[in-house]
């Protein structure tokens, strides 16, 4: 008789190396992946911003078209003493402002105020709380996404202003008459508006009020909520910034092409007369 012998099935299992082996593989790998996964947020997000900044730009082409000359920036006594306070529209900070505050512009419909909402909403931005503002910080000012370049290089108190905001008349809180589109000597190569930072060299923070800037007096002013407006200002697109220039065109560009860069090319970026103006970058 013959005998058969059970056969024995031998189960291997992973030895502790390899066990540890194919947890760092998948740890890798999941790494990639989320790695991949936040780079495309964050250019759907620098993507969904150039849009927001090309169609508020197509906004001054339009009142370009209408009136020949750019919209001002400051907000003139004379709007402020008219009727029931009304402010004038045409002013940017005005718009910026509101949007900021969620107040109704003049002549713009309830229903339509949500779809301009959006459009001067950064979904890449972060701004604080009024209440966690540090002790002694600027709380009435309040923090806005996209900004005007509306003094050109230098500063406040670099005059006269060489931006869009208008003819700003030294002492006063009156920046007419308008810049005319005739005084823009190179539109393509003059930056209009763009993501709300102010920046001197290569150092960038939040802005304020609707002003885009390379503004060596911001810095100057001892400013207790700098540090976490600096932080804010390097994560919102990874130090590049969304930039319209006045023939419309729009460009995502880096902060030391913006706020560092001291060749003629770059100073004249800021300037309707299109000329690098060395002398206002002080010492």
């Amino acid at each position: 008789m013959i005998s058969i012998e059970p056969v024995t099935v031998r189960r291997r299992a992973f030895t502790l190396v390899e066990l540890l082996a194919l947890i760092a593989v998948i740890a890798i790998l999941t790494g990639l992946v989320l790695s991949a996964v936040s780079a495309a947020k964050r250019r759907a997000k620098l993507a969904h911003c150039g849009s927001n900044v090309r169609q508020i730009g197509f906004r001054i082409q339009e009142y370009l078209a209408d009136n020949h000359a750019y919209p001002l920036y400051g907000t003139p006594i004379s709007a402020w003493t008219a009727p029931r306070g009304r402010r004038d529209p045409e002013l940017m900070d005005t718009w910026f402002n509101w949007i900021e505050s969620g107040a109704r512009p003049p002549d713009l419909e309830r229903e339509k105020l949500n779809s301009v909402k959006t459009i001067f909403r950064c979904p890449a931005a972060s701004r604080p709380s009024r209440d966690s503002l540090p002790q002694g910080a600027s709380r009435g000012v309040g923090w806005t996404d996209y900004g005007y370049d509306a003094l050109g290089l230098g500063g406040w108190t670099r005059q006269p202003y060489l931006g869009l905001g208008g003819h700003h008349t030294s002492g006063t809180n009156d920046w007419r008459p308008r810049v005319l589109e005739s005084e823009v000597v190179s539109p393509a190569e003059m930056i209009a508006l763009g993501d709300g930072f102010v920046g001197w060299n290569g150092v960038v923070s939040d802005s304020t009020s609707g002003w885009l800037g390379r503004d060596m007096d911001f810095f100057l002013t001892p400013r207790v909520e700098l540090p976490s407006g600096i932080d804010r200002a390097n994560a919102r697109h990874q130090r590049r910034a969304n930039i319209a220039f006045c023939d419309g065109h729009v460009a995502a560009m880096s902060f030391d092409a913006l706020f560092k860069d001291t060749s003629d090319a770059a100073l004249s970026l800021w300037n309707r007369d299109h000329q690098p103006h060395r002398e206002r970058l002080g010492n």
